[in-house]
């Protein structure tokens, strides 16, 4: 801890000289345990590390309208996903993806893996549910049932969306998903639950899940 003390004395010294230059190398380095912690508080320290630099970056450069600079670095906090309804809900013939009935005209789409947690609106991480089902997941991870389905649609109708994403002009990165996912899931890791069905109905983490998800 001493040394990192003198570390930190001697860059703001730098800084105040101008030659703190000579401590950059393009790398931030973590103590043992940071970066886990950190993926596991994202979805806390996102929305409020998001705020505190499109505030910074605001008076730097003596800008106006924080919302704007801020959707300016960051993009819009959500976007509608109304426009992949149609093309989603074909693929699973007109079923909740995760109870298996048969889905309404007003359900709506899902983040997979919770928006919370990834901020990720990829084709990939997108499927169709019922109003009941979006709620009680709500931001929780799904159990391994869920993921073993997801990793099948991801494998088998990989090229459908593709296609549709390429037809609608939206991201589709399917190992950009599962790699997304794979890391959510290590993340939370053993002691954790998952969420299976209804507002309180959770499995243990099973670590299968993250076979499933490897490459």
């Amino acid at each position: 801890m001493k040394g990192i003390g003198l570390d930190i004395a001697r860059y703001q010294r730098d800084l105040r000289e101008g030659s703190a230059r000579a401590h950059m190398d393009n790398r931030i380095r973590f103590q043992p345990g940071v970066e886990v912690n950190l993926a596991r508080l994202a979805p806390l320290l996102r929305p409020l590390v998001m705020d505190r630099w499109a505030r910074w970056t605001e008076r730097a450069n003596s800008l106006a309208g924080e919302a704007t600079v801020h959707d300016f670095l960051f993009g819009r906090e959500r976007i509608p996903l109304g426009a992949v309804r149609a093309p989603l809900r074909a693929l699973q013939r007109g079923l909740c993806f995760y109870c298996g009935d048969p889905l309404d005209q007003a359900a709506p789409v899902d983040h997979f893996i919770p928006w919370a947690r990834t901020g990720s609106d990829d084709l990939f991480n997108l499927v169709v549910s019922h109003q009941r089902c979006n709620g009680d997941k709500s931001d929780h991870l799904a159990a391994l049932r869920h993921v073993e389905r997801w990793r099948e649609r991801l494998d088998r109708h990989r090229d459908d969306l593709l296609e549709a994403a390429a037809g609608l002009g939206w991201s589709a990165d399917g190992e950009g998903a599962r790699g997304s996912a794979y890391t959510s899931y290590w993340v939370v890791g053993e002691g954790s639950r998952l969420w299976l069905a209804n507002k309180r109905v959770f499995e243990p983490y099973d670590p299968r899940v993250l076979e499933l998800l490897t490459a």
